[in-house]
């Protein structure tokens, strides 16, 4: 897995490796392999630098290593230019900054987050299955944000919103919703 500086690394297959570690739990292997492919000599471009950064802050954040997940997601939103203010990836970014800022209890600040990153996601569609999921996490997110700051109206707005997008599309977050609603 981890290659001498003198051999080239393939990105794709050290992003395969982080992916396997992320998704079987192994955070700090998730962590390490996202880096070192940071630090190899792969030149990379601006859509990978981003996916590196952004998921590192995920990676930091499930670790709680919360001022290395804010710092890393400040670099991949630095990275997005005029372009890239309405894509996929900046509604990740600021879904995950929204998300990052609950847990640091910033309930006003990461309702701003949260709502960029909805108001983006409604603007790319339904034809894509994580944006959609993407979506419905930010909706519970955000009314958790709603509920924190007593704000119960709009909370259940989001969680209504949550459950026909949920239903409509067939999507594995509806007792999440149904839960933050009793």
């Amino acid at each position: 897995m981890f290659y001498s500086n003198a051999q080239i690394v393939d990105f794709s297959e050290s992003y395969q490796n982080f992916l396997s570690f992320y998704n079987t739990g192994d955070l700090l292997n998730a962590k390490k392999s996202l880096i070192y492919i940071l630090q190899s000599n792969t030149q990379l471009n601006k859509s990978r630098l981003i996916a590196i950064y952004n998921n590192l802050g995920v990676v930091t954040m499930m670790m709680g290593e919360y001022e290395s997940s804010l710092k890393y997601n400040v670099k991949a939103e630095s990275l997005l230019n005029k372009e890239d203010q309405n894509s996929q990836d900046a509604a990740d970014i600021f879904g995950n900054r929204g998300y990052l800022l609950n847990i640091k209890k910033s309930f006003d600040l990461s309702i701003e987050y949260l709502e960029k990153s909805i108001r983006i996601y409604h603007t790319l569609g339904v034809s894509n299955s994580k944006v959609l999921n993407s979506l419905s996490a930010t909706n519970i997110n955000i009314s958790i944000a709603y509920i924190e700051t007593k704000n119960y109206l709009l909370a259940l707005d989001y969680l209504e919103k949550n459950v026909d997008l949920n239903i409509k599309y067939g999507l594995s977050d509806l007792p999440f919703s149904y839960l933050n609603m009793a």
